[in-house]
This record gives structure tokens, sequence and C-alpha cells, in this order.
């Protein structure tokens, strides 16, 4: 089974409560493009995933809301292959039963998968990649049919 996806849509929010409601998750100022144009090499994507100049402080205390709007950054990209593979042995002398050795492999050609980047402005990681799904995981089985 391959498992492509885009990455996942994401909202900006500046860590502070600018407008008083008592929940730190107000939205910042977008003052120019969050998304990076030129080439960047792994290390680099890891560093700064998006634009985090693009974005401004938090508005003044008591303006509702920032201009940022919901879903304005879409993360990282993830591909998953997944196979099994299975075998079915006679067991001699035993009528009718058989016994399968099954083997599954998850994210088989263990393809790096980002998380989602940092995406509060306060951080001090602020658009960094900090962790990433799970690496290549074998599974083993036994069944017996009767």
């Amino acid at each position: 089974i391959m498992q492509s996806r885009s990455g996942h849509s994401m909202n900006v929010l500046s860590g502070t409560d600018s407008n008083d409601d008592g929940i730190a998750e107000d939205r910042p100022n977008v003052v120019g493009s969050p998304n990076i144009t030129t080439s960047q090499t792994r290390a680099q994507e890891i560093a700064e995933f998006f634009n985090p100049a693009a974005f401004a402080k938090v508005p003044a205390t008591g303006v509702p809301f920032g201009n940022a709007g919901r879903d304005v950054l879409l993360g990282p990209n993830s591909v998953t292959w997944n196979a099994t593979a299975t075998k079915d042995f006679p067991l001699p002398g035993r009528e009718g039963m058989r016994l399968q050795l099954r083997t599954e492999f998850f994210n088989l050609f263990n393809q790096v998968n980002f998380s989602d980047p940092n995406a509060t402005l306060s951080s001090t990681g602020f658009g960094k990649i900090t962790g990433s799904a799970a690496a290549r995981m074998l599974q083993f089985g036994l069944k017996l049919y009767f």
C-alpha cells in the first residue's frame, strides 16, 4: 500500500492573548509571503520550513485578531509504503492444518516524513521542524489454521 499526502493545513498562532478572552491562540499579522521560493537543502528546510519574517508581532491589546487567515500554511508532504508477505506451510500428518508465516513492513523504504513545523509566533522554534513520523518498522507473526 502506497500512501501519499500533501501537507496538513496549519494555523499560525501568536501565542499571546491580545483580545483578552483568556485563550492564547490569537492570530498574528501577515506582513509578507510565508512561502519560501528558493530551493532548500533538507537541513535548511528543517531549520526554516516557511518564512517566519512574514508574520509580525501580535496586534495591540484589545484588537480582536491579526489579519492571518485560517490554514494559511501547508505542512510537509509525506509518502509511506507498507507491504505484507505471507507464506503458508502445510503441516505433515495434520490433514487440513497449516502454519502461516507473516511479515509486515511499515514505511518499507524508511522515507523520512517530517512533522508539521512549529507555528506559534512567540515560540523560539517558530518555523522549525522538530520531529518526524516513525521510521521503518517490521512485524512478524505466526498463525495456525485448523
